[in-house]
């Protein structure tokens, strides 16, 4: 695993097989929707920006997104431009969907400034992790 937001690779991978045995033991759930642009179909993943511990607690896994919002998170130190733009249309209430194909290649054009599938949102608050990002 990759070093993100001040964590080595080795500290993100033991917090993701602490969060893995969570799931596995019922102690916590998958998330089932995106809490940045409110899609509730498809396949949601956790995010965390803080991988502090052991102990680990809530930090680990604390955000449920769509492989969209996920991946454009990660992307945003690369591409501050492509998330500027995420940001933007999000705030105006639109969101990505995962359409039924991967979607690195829907992702690589909008960082590189092409036009991206959008469409209306669904009507769901979003939590305020746009606005703890960078």
């Amino acid at each position: 695993m990759n070093p993100y937001n001040g964590f080595t690779g080795l500290q993100r991978g033991r917090a993701l097989d602490w969060l893995n045995r969570q799931y596995r033991d019922g102690l916590r759930q998958r998330p089932t929707a995106c809490e940045v642009c409110g899609q509730t179909e498809g396949m949601f993943q956790a995010h965390s920006e803080d991988y502090s511990g052991p102990p680990y607690g809530d930090n680990i896994g604390a955000h449920g997104l769509c492989y969209v919002c996920h991946m454009m998170i990660h992307c945003r130190f690369a591409s501050s431009a492509a998330w500027a733009r995420y940001k933007l249309a999000l705030a105006a209430g639109l969101m990505a969907w995962n359409p039924p194909r991967p979607m690195w290649g829907l992702i690589t054009k909008y960082l590189n400034g092409h036009d991206f599938a959008w469409n209306t949102a669904p009507d769901s608050p979003r939590s305020n992790l746009l606005s703890l990002l960078r």
